[in-house]
């Protein structure tokens, strides 16, 4: 991955969801779990460094997310960040099942 920062922050995490199309003879249908569409039983992940970067805007954070399917019938996900033109960088292993998530939104097809 790589952005731009646009406002000087402290940056813990990275937010993540996923999109995926589904491509038919006939139609394609999208699935997302971006917080802009209806919600499903999949949800977004917050994924925090272990040591937050402090980042001044304009400045480019790059990385890299790689995951890896274990025996819980989940993911470890290993992340790395690092502000480009430096030496600074946050790494940190994340496992996937442990995550606690509270959702505060309302499902759309009640």
């Amino acid at each position: 991955f790589s952005f731009v920062i646009e406002k000087t922050a402290i940056l813990h995490g990275l937010g993540c969801w996923f999109d995926i199309v589904f491509i038919g003879t006939t139609e394609h249908v999208l699935l997302s779990t971006s917080p802009d569409y209806s919600a499903t039983h999949w949800y977004q992940c917050r994924l925090l460094f272990s040591e937050p970067l402090a980042v001044n805007r304009t400045q480019v954070v790059t990385g890299k997310l790689s995951f890896l399917a274990n025996h819980k019938f989940s993911y470890q996900i290993s992340m790395e960040a690092m502000i480009e033109g430096t030496n600074i960088k946050s790494e940190q292993t994340i496992n996937l099942q442990d995550q606690l998530y509270y959702y505060l939104q309302q499902n759309d097809a009640q």
